[in-house]
């Protein structure tokens, strides 16, 4: 579902399909062309001196392509049509990747983060609780103590940096969807 949506609001796609009917149509134009197209024309002359004062006309006008097949034009035409839809094809790989690259580093990232809630934050939390008490009891110095909150400051800042890091995958996918 996120891929067809991704495909269908892609600016840079929209603009290869376009590009591409333009090109398919201007092929078709040219391949008309080269069939003749009968020309006819009706009109009426008027006061010619001498000959006479007023006469009809009729005309059927044929050019007929004997040296201009516009072969070299289709031949143009088919080729822009073949580059635009491999331009096309080469777009639509790069959004499906970064698509499926995001999608991955958004589930990467949610396990990190879930990592940090449920195991790493308490255990750190533990240990600090753990070497407050040793403290107290005379056995550690404050050193220690001190290390212990540092360490579970440094765990709560890295949980927080993946809550962060898995909001700017979302956002980067929210924008590859449009």
């Amino acid at each position: 579902e996120a891929r067809r949506i991704a495909l269908a609001s892609n600016i840079d796609l929209l603009n290869l399909d376009r590009q591409a009917a333009i090109e398919r149509r201007r092929t078709d134009l040219l391949r008309a062309e080269r069939v003749p197209t009968p020309v006819f024309s009706f009109g009426a002359l008027f006061n010619a001196p001498g000959e006479f004062n007023t006469g009809g006309r009729f005309a059927l006008t044929m050019g007929v392509p004997l040296f201009n097949r516009n072969q070299g034009e289709i031949a143009g035409s088919l080729a822009a049509t073949s580059q635009l839809q491999a331009q096309r094809e080469a777009t639509q790989r790069t959004i499906e990747n970064a698509l499926f690259g995001t999608v991955a580093r958004i589930r990467a990232q949610r396990q990190r983060a879930d990592a940090y809630t449920a195991r790493l934050v308490p255990t750190a939390v533990d240990l600090e609780s753990l070497a407050e008490e040793s403290y107290r009891a005379g056995r550690t110095s404050v050193l220690s103590v001190l290390d212990a909150q540092r360490t579970v400051r440094d765990v709560r800042d890295e949980a927080l940096q993946a809550g962060l890091d898995v909001q700017t995958s979302i956002a980067e996918l929210e924008e590859l969807l449009g």
